[in-house]
């Protein structure tokens, strides 16, 4: 089904797009590349390109090229926050073949939170979505290679988007509009928990476009584009359950990405499909019950669909990537939860349409952002919150999706 979101139309120096026209190009042109990379789904560790150089360990970036038959790609990352590339490696599992994920979380990273019941190392996991198998892809962080250790189904259709707590894992499906929740063990390995299964408030119509947890652990949030709904979830840490949803509506329309502060503040990126100039970002205080508050509703960002959003690990700075002109605006973040611009284009990941996805290094050091020409582009975070370019790598398929990074 085509959305009002792949109908709508984005105008860039004088020529109108659609975002389905420049997947369309993008794919066209990167069709030769596609062929001679696709094999089999085989989930083991043949086929693996991997270089010999560098530590995964001590800096890395993974993107997923969302080929039928999906990889990672994983890049060494340099103290002077340059990449080169460490391998591309499957998943085992069925990407799209289109760059079809509209959310983010397609790629994520373990964390180290206290209080954890498994140990399971900062970043020495990555959970990978694969859309058109419905599996979850688990691999092992090595110093110069990833590992694979499981895959899962993921309990709907259309695997979206994952968000991980501890030993939790919930899972967000675009075509079924469902949750599902998997305990973690510290070997990679997912089960399913019993019951965790839920519709979000708009149902498979919602599109919905990505889950996060709290900073805490306490509360699950999924974003609906087309319904304008932000649903949150309370969470039993013990069996893994949730109560909910509570039906949450946006201060704006397309409510895509989200994050939260280091003080549980939530910052949700709004695209307002595609209408030139108009994306926004609100920002939402989260009550005990799941209630958002409004603390600065759509903050406009001077991009056009503005859908993906990074918060600063010491809470200062938010940064959002827009689409429709692959801009990067920043905003300053005060300790509740108040957002101001600081500075519309503050830098871009490339020409035109094409604006992916963002991820920030431990320590908000380094920020990178994915673009739909193949690209991937770095900049180091200044003490004023401005961007100072560090260099891009090219040669990524057309159909990339996904980022994370330490």
């Amino acid at each position: 089904m085509t959305t009002e979101r792949e109908q709508a139309k984005v105008r860039v120096l004088g020529k109108t797009y659609t975002r389905r026209d420049v997947l369309k190009r993008s794919l066209a042109a990167g069709a030769g590349a596609l062929a001679l990379s696709a094999f089999g789904g085989r989930f083991d560790a043949q086929g693996v390109e991997a270089a010999g150089e560098g530590n995964l360990h001590t800096g890395a970036v993974y993107t997923m090229t969302d080929e039928v038959a999906n990889r990672v790609v994983a890049y060494y990352r340099a103290p002077d926050g340059t990449l080169t590339e460490a391998g591309r490696f499957p998943t085992g599992g069925l990407g799209s073949g289109r760059g079809n994920l509209f959310g983010q979380g397609a790629v994520v990273l373990s964390g180290n939170k206290p209080g954890a019941r498994v140990a399971v190392g900062a970043n020495h996991l990555l959970f990978v979505c694969n859309y058109q198998s419905n599996e979850i892809s688990v691999f092992r962080v090595e110093p110069n290679a990833l590992v694979p250790v499981s895959k899962t189904s993921s309990g709907g259709i259309g695997l979206l988007s994952l968000a991980v707590y501890q030993d939790l894992l919930y899972a967000l499906h675009q075509n079924s509009g469902t949750i599902s929740g998997f305990r973690l063990d510290a070997h990679g390995a997912l089960t399913p928990i019993p019951g965790s299964t839920r519709t979000v408030a708009g149902g498979a119509a919602s599109n919905p476009a990505q889950v996060e947890f709290s900073k805490d652990g306490a509360i699950l949030v999924a974003t609906e584009r087309e319904t304008g709904i932000i649903d949150t979830y309370l969470v039993d840490k013990r069996t893994g359950l949730l109560t909910g949803p509570r039906v949450n509506q946006s201060n704006s329309r397309e409510p895509f990405g989200c994050a939260f502060d280091n003080r549980n503040n939530l910052f949700v990126a709004e695209g307002n499909f595609v209408v030139p100039a108009v994306g926004a970002v609100s920002s939402f205080r989260v009550l005990d019950d799941g209630t958002l508050q409004t603390v600065s509703p759509s903050v406009f960002s001077g991009g056009t669909d503005t859908c993906w959003v990074v918060i600063t690990d010491n809470g200062r700075y938010a940064y959002v990537q827009s689409f429709g002109d692959s801009r990067i605006s920043s905003y300053t973040i005060d300790p509740d939860g108040t957002l101001v611009l600081l500075q519309s284009a503050a830098a871009f990941t490339g020409l035109g349409p094409g604006g992916f996805d963002l991820a920030l290094t431990l320590g908000s050091q380094y920020l990178y952002g994915l673009n739909g020409q193949g690209t991937i582009s770095g900049f180091a975070l200044q003490p004023d919150g401005t961007l100072a370019p560090v260099g891009s790598v090219g040669g990524l398929p057309p159909s990339t999706v996904g980022i994370a990074a330490r």
